[in-house]
């Protein structure tokens, strides 16, 4: 090992060498190569009516971030399941699912919550033809056998701003997700992020 005359730290060998009189410390593998999201599914789509990622969901992370990018032909609610073993988690009353969509011009422009249940959750707005929006969801915890919760922001072209949510009752581990809009065609992308465990 060189050793300098004032003892500098400096990169031997891609370990990190630090030189102190009496003191020659080495730290190997300094560099931390893990990152905070990893990309585990995308898709871009046009004109859809309806889009399923299987096998997203896994024990790899126990969060996960998913990014939507849309358009629509017309105005959209563009709604979401889980889904597992290519099969949609859609009971009549399993999720329970809410917004709240502010405008440049109103206070609230829209919002609903369904205490009872419904067979979907929301997850995008897009108020008119060609306007373009951008949610980030969270997801918490769907590959574990436990109630799923997942929370969302909104923002689109129009200046519309958002919030959205929904949990899902059953103890059930999920592995995909279905995104479909409530009425006409949804053009754009979805990314699927799993956040690291540590």
């Amino acid at each position: 090992m060189a050793v300098t005359a004032k003892g500098t730290p400096y990169v031997e060998s891609s370990d990190l060498v630090a030189n102190y009189p009496g003191v020659s410390l080495a730290l190997a593998n300094h560099i931390d190569s893990r990152v905070g999201l990893v990309l585990v599914a995308n898709s871009t789509f046009s004109t859809a009516g309806v889009i399923n990622i299987n096998n997203c969901f896994t024990s790899l992370y126990r969060n996960y971030s998913v990014v939507l990018e849309l358009t629509g032909n017309g105005a959209l609610a563009v709604r979401g399941r889980l889904r597992v073993g290519g099969v949609d988690a859609s009971g009549a009353s399993d999720y329970k699912t809410g917004w709240s969509v502010v405008t440049g011009t109103s206070v609230v422009d829209d919002s609903f919550y369904s205490s009872n249940g419904t067979s979907s959750g929301f997850m995008n707005h897009v108020n008119s033809s060609g306007v373009f929006t951008g949610t980030t969801h969270t997801f918490y915890a769907p590959q574990i056998a436990q109630p799923t919760l997942m929370s969302g922001f909104l923002a689109s072209d129009q200046f519309m701003q958002g919030t959205m949510g929904f949990s899902h009752g059953l103890s059930t581990a999920y592995d995909g997700l279905t995104i479909f809009p409530s009425a006409n065609t949804m053009t754009g992308s979805i990314r699927i992020y799993g956040y690291q465990n540590s």
